[in-house]
C-alpha cells in the first residue's frame, strides 16, 4: 500500500501499475487517452473525484503522447485536424476547472460529474453501436467506413475558411473544428479526461474521419486537452502525481501494443470493441453511484481485462499471419467462394 498525502488514502500500488497496462493498452487501440476508464477508476480505488479527475488528466497525457507516437509512424495522424482540435479545447478546459472546484465545495461534484460520465458514455456508445449495425443512414466506403448524413452535411457546410486535412484526405470548414474542440475542452475538464473517447467518434461519425486517422488525431488533439488540464488542476492541488507515475509505467508497455495491433483489425471491429468499452464503463460508474463499489471496481477492472486480452490476442494473431513464409499454404490467398 502506498500513501497519497493530497487525497489521504491508501491505495494498492500493484492495482495502479495494473489499471495504467490494462488501459495502455485500450488507450493506444482505441485512440483514446484513457481517462474514460483511469478516472472512474481511481475514484473507485478511494481517491475524492476531483483528485481522481485531476490525477487522471497526467495519466491520459502520458498515454496519449505514447499512443500519437506510434500512429505517427504508422501514418495515422492528421496533424491539422488535431492540432486545431485540440488547440481550441482549452477554453473549454478552463472554464470547466472552475465549475469543478465549485461544486467540490457544494459537496455535489461526485455525483454530477459520475452522472455526467454516465450520460456522456451512453451517448457515445450508442453512436458507435448503433453505426455498425445500422447501415441505411451510412453509406459504406472503403474498408467499411461509415460516411454519415451529419459528416456529409459538416463538409458541404458554406461557412469559410475552409481547410484542406490531408491524411484524412477532406476538406472542412475550420469553424466545425473550433466549435468541437471547444465543447470537447469543456466536458474534458469537468470529467477529468483528455476527450478522445468522445473524440473518436464525432470524427468519425460527425466529420467522416476515416477509423484509423480519427484514432491518431484525437491522440494528438488528447495530448493538448490534458497537457493543460494537468497543468491547471495541479495549480489548484488536485493531482496526486505518485498515482498517475505508478499507472503510466504499466501503460508503457501496453499502449504501444494496442497501438500496434489496430494494423490488425477493421475499422469496424474496433467501433464495436469500443462502443461495448464505452457501454461497460457507463454501468461501473453507475453501480459507483449506487454506492456498489465492490461491484463497480469488479466490472471495471474485470471487462477492461478482458477487452485488453481480445486485443492482445489479435495483436499476435496479426504478428503470426504476418511472419508467416510466402510459401505457407496458410498464407497463401483462398479462392473466393470456398469459406462462404
Amino acid at each position: 500500500m502506498i500513501h497519497l498525502p493530497l487525497a489521504n488514502v491508501d491505495v494498492a500500488w500493484y492495482l495502479l501499475v495494473l489499471l495504467g497496462l490494462i488501459v495502455g493498452v485500450l488507450s493506444g487501440f482505441f485512440g483514446v487517452g484513457g481517462g474514460f476508464l483511469s478516472t472512474p477508476a481511481l475514484n473507485v480505488l478511494g481517491l475524492p473525484i476531483a483528485f481522481a479527475v485531476g490525477s487522471g488528466l497526467p495519466f491520459t497525457l502520458g498515454t496519449s503522447t505514447l499512443g500519437a507516437m506510434r500512429h505517427r509512424r504508422l501514418g495515422n495522424v492528421d496533424y491539422v485536424l488535431g492540432l486545431v482540435v485540440g488547440g481550441c479545447s482549452v477554453i473549454g478546459v478552463e472554464l470547466a476547472k472552475g465549475l469543478v472546484l465549485q461544486l467540490e465545495q457544494t459537496g455535489s461534484a461526485g455525483t454530477l460529474i459520475r452522472l455526467g460520465y454516465i450520460g456522456l458514455l451512453v451517448s457515445a456508445s450508442l453512436s458507435m453501436l448503433r453505426g455498425n449495425l445500422r447501415r441505411r443512414s451510412v453509406d459504406t466506403l472503403g474498408d467499411d467506413e461509415p460516411m454519415t448524413k451529419l459528416a456529409r452535411a459538416a463538409q458541404a457546410l458554406a461557412l469559410p475558411p475552409h481547410i484542406r486535412l490531408t491524411t484524412s484526405q477532406i476538406s472542412m470548414p475550420l469553424w466545425a473544428l473550433v466549435a468541437v474542440g471547444a465543447l470537447i475542452g469543456l466536458l474534458s475538464g469537468f470529467l477529468g479526461v483528455g476527450g478522445g473517447f468522445l473524440l473518436v467518434p464525432v470524427f468519425i461519425y460527425g466529420l467522416g474521419i476515416p477509423t484509423r486517422v480519427a484514432i491518431g488525431s484525437s491522440l494528438l488533439a488528447v495530448i493538448t486537452t490534458s497537457g493543460y488540464g494537468t497543468f491547471t488542476y495541479a495549480t489548484a492541488g488536485r493531482v496526486e502525481l505518485l498515482a498517475a507515475v505508478l499507472m503510466f509505467v504499466g501503460a508503457a508497455f501496453g499502449t504501444p501494443v494496442g497501438a500496434l495491433a489496430t494494423r490488425f483489425a477493421s475499422g469496424r471491429r474496433i467501433r464495436a470493441l469500443f462502443g461495448l468499452m464505452l457501454l461497460i464503463g457507463a454501468i461501473g460508474i453507475g453501480l459507483k453511484q449506487a454506492t456498489y463499489d465492490a461491484a463497480a471496481g469488479v466490472l471495471l477492472f474485470g471487462s477492461a481485462t478482458i477487452v485488453g486480452a481480445i486485443i492482445l490476442v489479435q495483436f499476435l494473431r496479426g504478428l503470426r499471419r504476418e511472419r508467416r513464409p510466402p510459401g505457407d499454404f496458410e498464407a497463401r490467398p483462398q479462392p473466393q467462394g470456398l469459406d462462404r
